[in-house]
């Protein structure tokens, strides 16, 4: 308290020095000394003054040292002290911000800045955030990009660390007059491979680099991914087709191995090549990315670990207008045969279109599908797959829909037909749009008829009032074909904004938090159809034919 009490001395002392020149008071002496014209004030009034104008805090300081002496600037630093809230400013603040040689906080819808006596600073707000010592030392910041930090050990040398939150890779090095002498790196960026070790880089003369360490490598072989098998193409299948589906999903091809390799690089291409040991035995691997031309992309790879032989290759052509066209391929082969992938995808800012042929273990499988943007406000997409089991069984699925929306109206529709194994044909469709300033009302439906079962069918109706554009309040209904009725009170948190009926339906089911209570008649209520429109909830009570409730957090 002394130093600040000095401050406010050495203020006024240098005030003295100009006495006689012209002086033009500003806004917040003007607000301080209007306050001081009624009277000796209370701390806390002026303690507000000093918080509103602190780019004037040493002349403001100096004249209530002036005026009212050393003890009642004891008894504003006092104030000053204490943790304070604004609730028109929306401010927190702690300290005094005005004041480098001294602790101080604040907190508002900017963001938030601490500085400490000793020198720290750290600053975070809805862009990130940064922090620096005084002496340098230690200084680094952090956004939605990734982060970067630097510690100097001495003169020459530095730790630095890097995450690129977008490209799924971080490293932590030592440097020595800037250039680095090695780093620990880990690199999640492709799902089927996760790889993390320890490696430096050396620059050649003419312009390439050589880099070499050693690695651990984690591979997830892509051919059990069968994502055309989820769902409820089969329905309810028999236990043994059903075994065979989760033979399918397990996660048993995991493969590790432990290189040592090295890379070289020139411009746009890179050759990376391994050799290592994988469960016991030999395992290594060989890559190539290469740019041909400024519109084509190539990768290319090999490899061999516990899991089998695996060999990929992947093409993107880039047209002038933006739109590309990727083919790629894979080819596995392990103590259960050979499996492979071909595919194909168009996308530009209107449209996309893929297909793909799959070999498994035991099926085989032909895909396609597309999305097309006719205008600003409607989208048509569509789908077909066909699924042969080796041992007997086949279903063709194919599913069509379209979208309208605009600021006051959404709706849509869509088909779902399989022939096969499952004999069926769905249909659904829903409308939703603003009926008064924050009130929103919905109505939906749909049916399914399937061969051998009895034919379903739900129709219902929502009505949501929207207290502020990050929250709202939800109450909804449906029956279905049996007269079993369902109804729903729900609360939601966004993350986003929602300011109309189009973004409301686009962040209804991925709130940020949700609460419901909710009643279900029917004697199964795992098979709410609330669910499906508004979300299932992460827990909750689960009874039949009574009153339920549920919570959804979204990270």
């Amino acid at each position: 308290m002394a130093k600040e009490v000095a401050q406010a001395r050495n203020a006024e002392t240098e005030g003295s020095e100009h006495e006689g020149q012209e002086h033009t008071p500003g806004p917040g002496e003007q607000a301080l000394q209007a306050l001081l014209a009624k009277g000796r004030p209370e701390p806390k009034k002026v303690v507000t003054v000093l918080d509103t104008y602190r780019g004037e805090r040493d002349a403001l300081m100096a004249m209530l040292h002036k005026q009212l002496g050393n003890a009642y600037v004891q008894e504003v630093v006092q104030e000053m002290n204490g943790l304070r809230v604004d609730t028109k400013r929306l401010e927190v603040t702690a300290g005094d911000p005005g004041n480098p040689e001294t602790t101080s906080f604040v907190a508002n819808k900017e963001g938030a800045t601490l500085h400490t006596a000793g020198g720290f600073d750290a600053k975070a707000g809805k862009d990130g955030g940064s922090w620096s010592t005084a002496d340098g030392d230690f200084t680094g910041k952090v956004d939605k990009k990734g982060l970067d930090s630097t510690y100097k050990i001495d003169d020459d040398d530095a730790i630095h660390a890097q995450s690129n939150f977008k490209d799924k890779t971080a490293t932590i090095g030592w440097e020595r007059d800037g250039q680095s002498q090695g780093e620990l790196y880990g690199d999640w960026s492709d799902k089927n491979r996760v790889e993390a070790g320890l490696r430096r880089e050396w620059e050649l003369d003419n312009g390439s680099t050589v880099e070499g360490g050693i690695r651990n490598v984690t591979n997830k072989n892509p051919h059990h991914e069968v994502p055309y098998l989820e769902g409820t193409m089969y329905g309810s299948p028999s236990g043994e087709r059903e075994q065979y589906l989760d033979d399918l999903r397990r996660n048993r091809d995991k493969g590790h191995s432990q290189q040592v390799y090295g890379a070289y690089t020139k411009g746009d291409t890179r050759v990376d090549a391994g050799v290592g040991i994988s469960g016991g035995e030999l395992a290594g691997s060989a890559n190539l990315e290469t740019k041909l031309g400024q519109n084509d992309a190539l990768e290319a790879g090999i490899r061999h670990d516990s899991t089998g032989t695996t060999a990929d290759a992947k093409h993107v052509h880039t047209f002038g207008d933006g739109g590309t066209l990727t083919s790629a391929g894979w080819l596995h082969h392990d103590a259960e045969g050979t499996t492979g992938q071909l595919s194909t995808a168009y996308k530009d800012t209107n449209t996309s279109l893929g297909a793909s042929y799959t070999r498994g273990t035991g099926y085989q499988a032909f895909q396609a599908n597309g999305r097309h943007q006719l205008n600003k406000e409607w989208e048509l997409h569509g789908a077909v797959d066909h699924v042969n089991i080796d041992n007997g069984g086949n279903q063709t699925r194919g599913h069509f829909g379209g979208s309208y929306t605009s600021p006051n109206l959404v709706h849509g529709f869509d088909i779902d037909a399989g022939r096969g194994d499952r004999d069926y044909l769905g249909l659904r469709g829903s409308v939703a749009g603003q009926v008064a300033p924050n009130w929103y009302a919905s109505g939906f439906g749909g049916s399914t008829f399937e061969a051998g079962k009895q034919a379903t069918a739900h129709l219902g109706a929502g009505l949501t009032f929207t207290p502020s554009q990050r929250t709202a309040l939800t109450l909804a209904g449906v029956m279905d074909h049996d007269g079993v009725l369902e109804t729903r009170l729900q609360f939601d948190v966004f993350k986003d904004k929602v300011s109309n009926v189009a973004e409301l339906s686009k962040h209804q089911r991925d709130a940020l938090f949700s609460l419901f209570i909710s009643y279900t008649g029917g004697a199964n209520p795992s098979q709410r159809i609330l669910d499906e429109r508004f979300g299932r909830p992460d827990t909750g009570s689960n009874q039949p034919g009574s009153v339920q409730a549920g919570i959804r957090i979204k990270f």
